[in-house]
C-alpha cells in the first residue's frame, strides 16, 4: 500500500499543479481588468441581482480596478447639499456569470 500511495501522491503532484496565468478564469480576469483600466473615472449604469438591496440600476463611477474585482464609488446628496460616497466592490465572476450587468455611458 505505501508504494501505490507514493504512485498516487506523486501523479497528483505532478498533475494536479495548475498554471494560473493561463488558466480560462484568469483569461477572464484579465480581459475584465482590461476592460475596467480603460473606463476609470467613467460613469457607468450597474445592475446586480447579488445584492438585494440595489434593485435599480446604479449609476456609479469606475474608481479602481483590482486583479478580481472592480471598485466603482456612488456619490449622493443628503438635504444639506453634503455628499454622501459608498463604494461596491464588483466581481469579475459576478460579471461573467450575468449577475452583475453593467452599460456604458456615451456623451455626444
Amino acid at each position: 500500500m505505501g508504494v501505490f500511495k507514493d504512485m498516487l501522491e506523486r501523479a497528483l503532484a505532478e498533475n494536479g499543479v495548475i498554471d494560473e496565468k493561463n488558466s480560462p478564469s484568469a483569461k477572464v480576469y484579465e480581459s475584465f481588468q482590461n476592460e475596467f483600466s480603460n473606463l476609470i473615472g467613467e460613469p457607468i449604469i450597474w445592475r446586480t441581482k447579488n445584492n438585494t438591496n440595489l434593485k435599480a440600476p446604479q449609476l456609479v463611477v469606475v474608481e479602481k480596478v483590482f486583479e478580481h474585482y472592480v471598485l466603482v464609488v456612488k456619490t449622493s446628496y443628503n438635504v444639506e447639499g453634503f455628499p454622501n460616497q459608498i463604494r461596491y466592490g464588483i466581481l469579475y465572476a459576478s460579471l461573467y456569470c450575468g449577475f452583475d450587468t453593467y452599460e456604458t455611458l456615451v456623451f455626444s
